[in-house]
């Protein structure tokens, strides 16, 4: 009988909690984007929290698929500007610190959102949560 320790290298393989984050943020950064093309002129508004609204722009802005005309990515600050125009909001002042606190939420009632998204994609659901934050005038 062989007793040499059998390793496996962890490196390569994805623990499902964290191929569920990475599915999660995919969904929130797809989500984000069709919410990004919503003309200020429809007069779509936003239901969720601020918090919520900065945390999606981030990680759609950390994902890389927001860009310019001319390949470039998007700023950040124009990310959370062109969103809340959008949706007829008021920009934050600090999109990047509202974005951090959102991120770093613990021991609260509300989850992250990108936790909640995590939650979707590990149970197999697919919803767009994003989406459901949006009310657009009948």
């Amino acid at each position: 009988m062989d007793k040499t320790p059998k390793t496996t290298n962890t490196a390569c393989h994805a623990t499902p909690q964290a191929a569920s984050e990475k599915e999660g943020r995919r969904m929130i950064a797809r989500d984000f984007g069709r919410l990004m093309a919503i003309p200020p002129s429809r007069g779509a508004r936003w239901t969720g929290t601020t918090a919520d609204l900065m945390e999606a722009a981030h990680i759609a802005y950390t994902e890389g698929g927001l860009r310019r005309a001319d390949g470039s990515p998007l700023p950040f600050a124009q990310v959370a500007r062109q969103a809340c125009r959008s949706l007829n909001r008021p920009a934050p002042h600090n999109p990047s610190g509202r974005a951090a606190k959102a991120a770093a939420r613990k021991g609260v009632k509300q989850d992250t959102l990108l936790g909640r998204y995590t939650w979707l994609a590990a149970n197999g659901r697919r919803r767009s949560l994003i989406g459901e934050m949006v009310e657009t005038p009948n």
